[in-house]
């Protein structure tokens, strides 16, 4: 089963087990925080990708989900998160456009707050800042630790291969505006 990995002080990374075809690019969760924590995306709805983000939550002592960030409304992103939810409280956290989303597609899912650009989140060690960046999806977010400037892109830029922007939900011109705005970030 995969570790949790620290990838800068306070920000853990999680590759989560592989699903689908094997050209697929696995997502990834992360857990950014100490005592408490943000945890960005809820992977797949499977009971080993389930079972991963659990046993890495345990294997970091446990710590309070202040919220499961949700970057968009992708199964690949939010599949595990009725049981995330059920087995830490964790309240979910997304963008307006993307909970609404959850309402049409995931009617079993509830967002807890929907957040929009500007916001400043903090957990324990860490102070998030809220990007909208559409274009994958229309309420595609992302979020950048100030301290570390580690930025948590969702599926805004992949670690091998390309996003896919499938209309209407997706659009080009806005996620080419969005990777050109996401490169100016200093």
């Amino acid at each position: 089963m995969p570790e949790p990995e620290e990838t800068a002080p306070h920000i853990y990374r999680l590759k989560m087990p592989p699903f689908g075809p094997p050209s697929w690019e696995v997502s990834n969760v992360y857990f950014a925080g100490n005592k408490e924590v943000f945890m960005v995306d809820a992977g797949y709805p499977t009971p080993q990708s389930i079972d991963c983000i659990l046993n890495a939550w345990e294997k970091l002592g446990s710590p309070k989900i202040k919220a499961v960030l949700v970057t968009h409304a992708h199964l690949d992103h939010m599949g595990g998160l009725s049981a995330v939810e059920e087995k830490t409280k964790a309240p979910v956290w997304t963008h307006r456009l993307e909970a609404e989303f959850f309402g049409e597609m995931f009617p079993q899912e509830r967002v807890d707050k929907t957040l929009e650009e500007g916001e400043t989140l903090q957990a324990d060690g860490v102070k998030l800042h809220v990007l909208h960046l559409p274009g994958h999806t229309e309420g595609h977010l992302a979020f950048l630790e100030e301290n570390t400037r580690s930025l948590f892109t969702g599926d805004l830029v992949l670690g091998e291969g390309y996003a896919i922007i499938v209309p209407p939900r997706g659009d080009m011109v806005k996620y080419m505006a969005s990777l050109r705005r996401m490169a100016k970030l200093d």
